[in-house]
């Protein structure tokens, strides 16, 4: 049996990171959106 791994998106996380801290209130918005089993860091 092979190692999985789960899909990746490096380009939409640096997104999230890079508004998150552009726009404090963006964090808000992004945890409410987001879970954690939608977005690994």
């Amino acid at each position: 049996m092979q190692d999985r791994v789960p899909p990746q998106n490096i380009e939409a996380k640096q997104s999230v990171l890079g508004a998150m801290l552009i726009d404090n209130t963006a964090a808000i918005s992004v945890t409410e959106m987001l879970s954690k089993k939608t977005i690994q860091i």
